[in-house]
């Protein structure tokens, strides 16, 4: 009689636990696989570019910080404005009667407005087109940014400022890398950003020493010229287009 009870109470209790729904557990240090493709293209931002103490490194290369704006050093500043996708004006955050005009280093965004009969005219068609969206991208990031930076760049003698080390260029407006902390915590560089996204194309900027946009910085050089082949090979924006009218012949 006892056999059989615990037989029958065997059968019911196997029943019952079997008829259970599955109950999956998540414990808190359990990540999903998008939180860790998330995490590990933000630790790759972080490798990219990162502050020191004392300096700002960029694809592993050191800038020092400088109160005041000397080649190859990193100089915090604010925006005052945005002229096109690859210009912008900044004030010295260390110096505020000091504001100066600056062409980002070694890109050539799409033009939407060119001098005709000595009268600036908007341009037409694609080159209009990828030039507003190039201002757009860079103006959004600029006004968003929590910090900015400027690395000034040796140019080869455009400038009519004659100084041991010339970071002018012909319409005097400092040619630079430019580096900010974007609201959402990113270390960026904004060259960088505009040609990986297909919105410029890597120009003014030469490993020849006969070549008048010669630099010596060839780790910055070749940093732009791999994003460049990237945007290429996805045929981002620019690069999905008649590159020739977006950059027509002068």
């Amino acid at each position: 009689m006892k056999k059989k009870l615990f037989l029958k109470l065997g059968l019911v209790t196997t029943l019952f636990f079997s008829s259970m729904p599955l109950i999956q557990c998540t414990f808190p240090n359990q990540k999903n696989d998008n939180d860790h493709a998330a995490n590990e293209q933000n630790a790759t931002k972080n490798k990219e570019v990162f502050l020191n103490e004392n300096s700002l490194v960029l694809n592993q290369k050191e800038y020092l910080f400088s109160n005041s704006l000397q080649a190859n050093h990193a100089t915090e500043v604010k925006l005052k404005s945005v002229n096109d996708g690859d210009t912008a004006q900044f004030i010295n955050l260390n110096n505020q009667n000091q504001s100066n005009k600056y062409r980002f280093f070694g890109i050539d965004t799409p033009e939407t407005r060119i001098r005709i009969n000595n009268r600036f005219e908007n341009t037409k068609g694609l080159q209009y087109k990828y030039g507003k969206l190039a201002t757009n991208f860079t103006k959004n990031y600029l006004e968003q940014a929590k910090r900015i930076w400027v690395i000034p760049q040796v140019t080869k003698s455009f400038g009519k400022k004659k100084e041991p080390q010339n970071i002018y260029d012909r319409y005097q407006r400092i040619i630079a890398i430019i580096v900010l902390l974007t609201n959402q915590n990113n270390l960026i560089c904004l060259n960088k950003e505009l040609v990986d996204n297909g919105y410029s194309k890597v120009y003014y900027i030469s490993l020849n020493k006969k070549n008048p946009y010669y630099t010596e910085n060839d780790n910055y050089y070749w940093y732009l010229k791999k994003s460049e082949q990237f945007a290429k090979k996805n045929k981002k924006l620019i690069w999905n287009e008649d590159i020739n009218q977006i950059y027509p012949k002068k």
